[in-house]
């Protein structure tokens, strides 16, 4: 399971995370401690990336749109007999 955070367009305005890269990686970070807390999936096969607001799904012109761009992905990939 890759889980993916994304950020709009904007500099982060808080104390918290300095950086967008800082605050997409929390959210996917965030979002996956949940998933191995309420789930059975081995912690050796997820992992948490941050994207900040290098992959929008849609440009960054409008209050709406950048909500759309603030989100987190789920990535499944079923067992691979090779691994």
């Amino acid at each position: 399971l890759v889980v993916r955070g994304h950020t709009d367009d904007r500099a982060t305005r808080n104390n918290i995370y300095s950086s967008n890269w800082e605050l997409s990686a929390a959210r996917a970070a965030s979002c996956l401690r949940y998933v191995l807390k309420k789930s059975g999936i081995s912690s050796k096969r997820v992992k948490a990336v941050g994207y900040a607001g290098t992959k929008p799904l849609v440009p960054n012109t409008s209050d709406r749109n950048r909500a759309i761009n603030r989100r987190v992905e789920f990535y499944y990939q079923p067992p691979s007999d090779r691994w």
